[in-house]
């Protein structure tokens, strides 16, 4: 336990159960929040930015999304989360660097393309059907429950990578 012992000077302590109270807040070196998931293959198969879809095969899997205005668009692939969740104990590290951290919420770099038109900042994206790249929303009928995020950056034409806000929609 490390400051397990409450006094008006402490700032923050760290409990038996490993919970943790900090009385400024935390600040993390990283741009998001994400979770640990497993992927369908193996994770070395897939790299930062890669946007992902629930695999309709295999429960709690990911798989790179695919189709265009996918419901199960899940997240894009953080590069140095500021946090991430697990629902694995602090006991089974190898139970983490089997899966990848799953950018949900934040500002991550994602896999682009201009196959449904150029994407300006503050435009909604939705996944293409180009494996792991999102792509312009422009069916309002199709994007409901298909949105990633907000462009934060704009891609005049081609692929690349853009910032984007992690917005699940």
């Amino acid at each position: 336990q490390i400051g397990s012992q409450w006094t008006p000077t402490t700032v923050f302590r760290i409990d038996g159960a490993g919970k943790g109270y900090f009385n400024g807040g935390i600040q993390v070196n990283g741009a998001d929040f994400a979770e640990s998931v497993a992927v369908n293959g193996r994770p070395d198969e897939y790299s930062p930015g890669d946007l992902m879809a629930i695999d309709p095969r295999s429960p709690r899997q990911l798989m790179l999304a695919g189709e265009p205005y996918s419901s199960p668009v899940a997240g894009i692939l953080s590069t140095k989360p500021g946090l991430l969740g697990t629902s694995h104990p602090a006991s089974e590290p190898a139970q983490i660097a089997n899966e990848i951290p799953l950018a949900v919420v934040g500002i991550v770099p994602c896999k682009a393309t201009t196959a449904n038109g150029p994407i300006h900042i503050g435009d909604l994206l939705v996944s293409s059907a180009e494996p792991g790249r999102a792509m312009k929303g422009t069916d309002r009928t199709r994007m409901l429950g298909a949105v990633v995020g907000k462009a934060m950056e704009s891609l005049p034409e081609g692929t690349g990578l853009i910032q984007v806000l992690v917005t699940l929609q």
